[in-house]
């Protein structure tokens, strides 16, 4: 009977420590799996921003242009530094 309870205790110890050992390398994967998506994506969401914040530039360069063609009488002049906020739609209309 205590050969019975000796090969019990064997299963069960070594069937907990296999489940032990599965949890954790799963647990480890997961992690790892999800530091790399975090680095991977952090240079596309920077691109993205990037192209966000030249596209709101263009569009406040565009708007001042407009508001000081608007207001002559202001003596407010375009002075923004850089090529004018029309030329580049001009040269895709163009091509």
């Amino acid at each position: 009977m205590l050969a019975l309870y000796s090969a019990a205790i064997a299963i069960v110890t070594g069937v907990t420590s296999a489940w032990v050992s599965y949890r954790f390398g799963v647990r480890k994967d997961r992690l790892q799996w999800n530091r790399d998506q975090a680095a991977r994506w952090d240079s596309a969401r920077r691109e993205a921003y990037v192209a966000y914040a030249a596209a709101i530039k263009q569009e406040v360069r565009l708007h001042h242009h407009f508001y000081t063609c608007a207001r002559p009488d202001l003596g407010i002049t375009s002075a923004l530094p850089g090529p004018h906020p029309l030329a580049s739609l001009v040269a895709r209309s163009q091509a």
